[in-house]
Parts: C-alpha cells; sequence; structure tokens
C-alpha cells in the first residue's frame, strides 16, 4: 500500500507539536550502544546532545485532526534511524541530527494537563491519552552549539512529525456531521523537524507546564521517577475500577489487598448469580413442562370433542397456537373444555341395566324365575 504524505497550513509538512524538555538527558549505556549503531565512528556521551520529545499523541488537536493508536505503533516502529530537521526543510538543509529510539506512553487527561499545561481534548469513547515520546541526538559541534543553546534555553521547544498514513478519514457525530478527521494506519514515521508551532497540543516544555521541576532527570534517576510515575497511574486507575481513593502515601501492600478484597467481593457477587441462574434454570424447566402438559390437554379435549381433526399434522398446528396463548388464558380455556367434556362424556351410565340378565341370585332372575334357556327345566 503506497502511503499518503500530509501537509498542513502551519509551517512543516504534517507537523503534529511537541514538546521539549528544559534539559539535556543524561544518556545511558544501552542509549549510547543505540546511537552508536547508527554512526561509523564509536560515539560517547561527550560527543552528542541528547533529548526526549513528546511528538504526538492521540487526542483531536487545533486542526481538528487525531492519529489513530494504531497509527502511533506504527510511528514507534518506524522512527529511529530517520532525521531531525529544522522545520521541516528537505531541500535546503541537511539534517540536524537523527532520531534513534520511540516509545509510547499511556497516561490520564489529568496527567496530560499537569505535563504539558494544557487541556486533554479526547475523543468521546477514549479515556486514555496515548503519546510518542521520541528521541534525537545532535553531536556537539561548533555550528550546532546556538540551536543546542537555544532548545536548553527553551526558546527552541516545539516540533512535530512528518508522516505518512494509509488515509485520512473523517469521524461523524450522531447527525452526520463531521466531528473530526482522522489519519489511519498503516503508516510511517518520516522525520521529526523543530517548529515554530505545530497543530497538536503540548507544544511547550514540561518547566513551562509550571511544574517547578526538572522534566527530564539524568539516566540514573530514571528508574525512580518511572516507578512513581506508574505507582501514580496505578492508583489513578485502580481508584476509578474500584471507586475509591487512594493517596500519594498508600502503599503497595494496601493496594494489593485493595484488589484482593475486590476480587473476594467480584467472586462472591458471581457465586451468588450462579446459585440464581440455576434456581432460575430449574425454574424454567419446570414452567416449560406446565406449558406441555397444559397444551397437551387443550389438544385432546379439542380433538375429543371434534373441534380439530385427528392427524398429526393437524395436532402439532394446533399445539403451536395453544404455546402461544397467554398462561392463564389457556388455563382458563382448559377449564372450559374440561366443563364441556364432562357433559358429553359423563363418568356415570346415562341408562339401566337390564336387570333381567342378573343372575346374581343363584342362576335366577330378579323374578325369582330360573329363565336361563341353556338350562333344563325341572321335570
Amino acid at each position: 500500500m503506497k502511503l499518503k504524505a500530509y501537509s498542513k497550513t502551519r509551517f512543516g509538512a504534517g507537523a503534529k507539536a511537541v514538546q521539549a524538555p528544559d534539559k539535556g538527558a543524561s544518556l545511558s549505556e544501552e542509549q549510547l550502544a543505540r546511537i552508536n549503531q547508527y554512526a561509523l565512528s564509536p560515539l560517547t556521551t561527550d560527543d552528542v546532545y541528547a533529548r526526549k520529545y513528546l511528538i504526538a499523541h492521540n487526542m483531536v488537536d487545533r486542526d481538528r485532526e487525531r492519529f489513530s493508536e494504531q497509527l502511533l505503533d506504527d510511528f514507534v516502529a518506524t522512527f529511529p534511524g530517520k532525521s531531525y530537521l529544522f522545520a521541516h526543510d528537505r531541500g535546503d538543509f541537511l539534517p540536524l541530527g537523527l532520531i534513534f529510539d520511540a516509545s509510547t506512553e499511556e497516561m490520564t487527561a489529568e496527567q496530560f494537563a499537569e505535563l504539558t499545561g494544557e487541556e486533554a481534548k479526547l475523543p468521546d469513547g477514549i479515556e486514555t491519552v496515548k503519546v510518542v515520546w521520541a528521541w534525537f541526538y545532535i553531536p556537539r559541534t561548533e555550528t550546532a552549539a546556538d540551536i543546542i543553546k537555544s532548545i536548553e534555553a527553551g526558546i527552541y521547544r516545539h516540533g512535530s512529525i512528518g508522516f505518512g498514513a494509509a488515509d485520512l478519514a473523517p469521524v461523524k457525530g450522531a447527525y452526520d456531521e463531521i466531528m473530526f478527521w482522522e489519519y489511519q494506519a498503516p503508516g510511517e514515521a518520516r522525520e521529526a523537524s523543530l517548529v515554530w508551532l505545530g497543530a497538536q497540543q503540548g507544544a511547550t516544555t514540561q518547566k513551562a507546564a509550571g511544574t517547578g521541576e526538572e522534566a527530564d532527570p539524568p539516566a540514573e534517576d530514571d528508574s525512580t521517577n518511572q516507578k512513581g510515575d506508574t505507582m501514580k497511574t496505578l492508583k489513578l486507575l485502580l481508584g476509578k475500577y474500584l471507586g475509591k481513593s487512594f493517596g500519594d502515601d498508600t502503599t503497595e501492600e494496601q493496594l494489593a489487598a485493595a484488589v484482593e478484597g475486590a476480587l473476594a467481593e467480584k467472586d462472591q457477587k458471581v457465586e451468588t448469580l450462579e446459585a440464581d441462574l440455576a434456581e432460575q434454570k430449574t425454574l424454567a424447566e419446570m414452567g416449560q413442562k406446565y406449558v406441555k402438559s397444559l397444551t397437551d390437554e387443550y389438544v385432546r379435549m379439542k380433538t375429543a370433542l371434534g373441534e380439530c381433526e385427528e392427524s398429526e399434522e393437524a395436532g402439532k398446528k394446533l399445539a403451536g397456537f395453544a404455546e402461544k396463548l397467554p398462561l392463564d388464558f389457556l388455563e382458563a380455556e382448559n377449564k372450559t373444555l374440561a366443563a364441556r367434556m364432562a357433559e358429553k362424556f359423563p363418568s356415570t351410565s346415562q341408562t339401566k341395566g337390564d336387570d333381567r340378565r342378573d343372575k346374581s341370585g343363584d342362576g335366577k332372575d330378579a323374578d325369582g324365575k330360573d329363565d336361563n334357556p341353556l338350562i333344563p327345566a325341572e321335570a
């Protein structure tokens, strides 16, 4: 599939706003190894300037457009090895640096607002902000010194992504109105650039968000901060799921106990529901048998009264009709039919028997005479 390239009215093709941290990042051995995958001569941490940018997200941006979550994953997979440019200029200037790593991160709308100082504008039905972080490096040369200084000063703090996507499709509301446009996967990240302003929210440094803290601590502190961020996110998500509020001093053991309690309560509810379901199933089976007995009796009496043909097909047709009748109506009909059956087929004899054939008195008739022609009369 040939991907479509997109341009925007803001300076920079396919530009999407990002934010740059206010301080250069220290590199771990693993990060330096990734950089040296692209370098023809070995580089040290003193040779390069590296920085992490929030390069894209899944929210509706200033242009009423958004990236699908699948497309963000495609950006992460295709970013490493792509150029880092100035103002998306692909003709007059060579790249400033190179993207050597990328990743996604999920956060709440509140966390995004705290991080960037801007409101998270998520589409209806989506509650989690998904962002793409891209790492770039610039060799510390004389020509790059001014650019690095401007980045550190917070002047060059906006960035954007050049990309290709399979399509740009409208997303419509209940009345067929276009709510926003969505770039769809598959896609490819083609470059990242410094720009004056992109289209997406969050186009400021983390320091400018008003946190008063360093936005990108040295690598040796990354594990501690990541653990703290993970715990904070976990508390928010669990609190929302469990309908509880967890403070900053909530320990992992307390979170685990809350989860265990919720699971135990859920298991108890499941057991209760399963018991109720079994009881309802038994009652349903009994009800079905009762309805069938009423239906069979209805067909039998209708047939006996001559109101239904004595054939299997006619009986099935009448049974199908009776099954659809309201239960109380069918019960009343059967009572009426039973009364008619009793009248037409009474349980007692309708005519008096011939007492002349009563031989209970030693073979004599009721008049005391022996009139049996098969027995010879006495002389």
